[in-house]
């Protein structure tokens, strides 16, 4: 990509195809590369027919296209809501077309607890750091945590703020 026509020009193609919503081009100036963002129906066009629609235009896709971000959910026996999280978790990854890779840790002692610097369950991470961080004076321990959204207080994030962090963290990766 050499300019900002190009951008357009791939925006353009893409905005036409069935099932693809949105698409966001960004063109990064004298490294002649960019970034595009596409939002897409999973069930009317695949990601492969994007990319291959990007390189019919005379354009490569990198290997960043491919970025994944590691989620972890790390909870204790007994906590009932990491299941709502990482049922919320996977629901945006079909919905919204995320793409990352979700892990279930199981913090089943209290040292583990310490060495993982887990500060109650649920606990969401990406790529090793704490989506929600807690307070600096929670205590590492096998407890439940309460999340506040909107003004009242939840068990566990609620969809839409798992929706929000995600999204922003994606959009600026």
């Amino acid at each position: 990509m050499t300019c900002g026509a190009c951008a357009a020009g791939i925006k353009y193609s893409l905005e036409r195809m069935e099932g693809v919503q949105s698409a966001n081009v960004i063109f990064k100036g004298m490294s002649q590369e960019g970034e595009v963002e596409v939002k897409y129906d999973r069930k009317k066009v695949s990601k492969e027919q994007i990319r291959k629609k990007i390189e019919t235009l005379g354009y490569n896709v990198g290997k960043d296209a491919e970025k994944k971000m590691k989620i972890e959910i790390l909870y204790f026996d007994g906590c009932p809501t990491y299941k709502l999280v990482e049922k919320w978790l996977n629901e945006l990854r079909e919905e919204e077309g995320f793409q990352f890779e979700l892990e279930l840790i199981n913090v089943d002692s209290d040292e583990k607890a310490v060495q993982l610097k887990f500060t109650g369950s649920p606990t969401v991470r990406v790529n090793g750091e704490e989506l929600f961080p807690p307070s600096p004076e929670a205590p590492y321990a096998r407890t439940c945590r309460m999340f506040c959204w909107n003004g009242k207080m939840h068990g566990a994030p609620p969809r839409e703020m798992l929706h929000q962090k995600i999204s922003a963290l994606i959009k600026h990766s």
